[in-house]
């Protein structure tokens, strides 16, 4: 029904008193002629053209009943939303079972009104952080909350995973009702094994590394036998021929630039600080490592942020080979938006502080 002002309701009961047709004071007042209809009864059984507080629909819980479907949700110990509405009406709380989509949206409307909302987290459940590790995370974040850390470059490597050859995997999919979509999956993918950096300017070139399908690498393990991942000897090449330079390039480029490198706690990277003063010395370049990075924070790294942005990028091209794969990964990698790195480095601050606020346990990134 068209809702319209007071001053067309009140045209419509003088209307209606001059000619004493309802159905002229519409064509008067330009109104259909049931909304006339409904204005004027209201104005003779009431003497007034207000609207009427609507009493709507009985609330299925009532706020006990919703507050307590917000604990049992987060108790974690039931086996679904119906179960949990049957529980309720055991308590006493509703006047029978309700449905599990009632319970949910009750207890995400009290949760929302006590200033505490919760989601629904689908996947594998998160691994509890070491009270160790949540110290180092609490004090790593606490001596850099005034980093400048747009002179910092952050690196990472990324098994990228060929899982879906030929087919293109996106976050939404039509299809039609009764049906589901399907796509062609490895058991055993092969994949693209790389390093790179991630700077103000852009990400750095990538440097492929052992466990990367059809890469021949001349590393070995300690007992002789050829690399099947990264070792300390190839991830000083990484270093040395790919990412110092490449960061000192786009870090300034100038000899006696100074910035920051990032790096986790891959027992290959023990060497970084003294290959770092190496280079340093032979190009006179001014590079730090970052000190006590600590374990178990891929949270607080933004390179991260890209891996997972390429790779749905990736996902959706539906390369058909290994060649199409890498370099549909090397072109995207290429392309992330500046925009988009902009705002990463941007969220190094609050990134920061809600380690602080969580004392140590993860973020929201």
């Amino acid at each position: 029904m068209r809702a319209i002002s007071d001053r067309v309701r009140w045209d419509l009961v003088r209307f209606w008193e001059q000619t004493g047709s309802i159905r002229e004071a519409a064509k008067k007042a330009r109104v259909p002629y049931g909304t006339a209809l409904r204005w004027i009864s209201r104005y003779r059984s009431t003497g007034d053209v207000k609207e009427q507080h609507k009493t709507g629909r009985k609330r299925a819980l009532s706020t006990a009943a919703a507050d307590t479907a917000k604990e049992l949700l987060l108790d974690g110990g039931w086996s679904g939303a119906a179960a949990i509405g049957r529980e309720l009406h055991l308590r006493g709380l509703t006047s029978k079972p309700v449905h599990g989509t009632t319970v949910i949206r009750g207890a995400k409307k009290a949760a929302a009104a006590q200033g505490d909302p919760i989601r629904v987290f689908r996947g594998k459940p998160l691994k509890e952080l070491a009270p160790a590790t949540l110290a180092k995370r609490l004090a790593f974040a606490k001596a850099h909350k005034h980093t400048h850390w747009r002179s910092v470059v952050f690196s990472d490597r990324k098994k990228f995973l060929f899982w879906y050859p030929g087919s293109m995997v996106k976050h939404v999919v039509w299809c039609r009702k009764g049906t589901k979509p399907v796509a062609k999956v490895s058991s055993h993918p092969m994949a693209l094994n790389i390093y790179a950096a991630l700077t103000p300017k852009g990400l750095t070139a990538v440097h492929m590394v052992a466990g990367s399908s059809k890469h021949t690498t001349t590393h070995t393990t300690k007992k002789g036998k050829p690399a099947r991942n990264i070792t300390a000897s190839e991830y000083q090449q990484v270093l040395t021929k790919t990412l110092l330079p490449e960061g000192s390039k786009l870090m300034g480029g100038a000899q006696g630039s100074a910035w920051t490198f990032q790096q986790d706690n891959d027992p290959t990277h023990k060497a970084a600080p003294q290959i770092v003063n190496a280079y340093n010395k032979a190009h006179g370049t001014r590079v730090t490592v970052l000190p006590n990075w600590p374990p178990n924070s891929p949270d607080l790294n933004p390179i991260e942020n890209v891996w997972a942005y390429v790779q749905r990028k990736v996902n959706a091209r539906g390369c058909s080979t290994l060649e199409q794969f890498k370099e549909a990964v090397l072109e995207e990698l290429a392309g992330v938006p500046q925009k988009h790195i902009s705002r990463l480095y941007t969220s190094m601050p609050k990134r920061i502080n809600s380690v602080i606020n969580n004392k140590g346990d993860r973020t929201g990134y």
